[in-house]
């Protein structure tokens, strides 16, 4: 999963983005997530892109809040 500024930096528009196959493990203060990621985003010059890709996610839990601390994707080649 992407931070604010990877997503700013997009050149086009997003116009979707969903999540499946979301696994959770919470191992006292540390949180784990997995899933894989589908967006589909509109360049600037109309172009259509496919983005597929895992992802991991990792969490702190301090003060009674999550903070994520690391985001970690790999990409996946896009289904027809």
């Amino acid at each position: 999963m992407a931070d604010r500024e990877d997503i700013l930096a997009i050149p086009g528009t997003i116009l979707s983005v969903e999540s499946d196959d979301l696994r959770v493990h919470v191992y006292g203060d540390v949180g784990v997530l997995t899933g894989r990621q589908h967006a589909r985003v509109r360049l600037e010059d109309g172009t259509i892109v496919d983005d597929v890709g895992t992802f991991t996610d990792i969490a702190l839990r301090r003060g009674g809040r999550w903070r994520m601390v690391l985001a970690h994707s790999v990409p996946l080649s896009a289904s027809p």
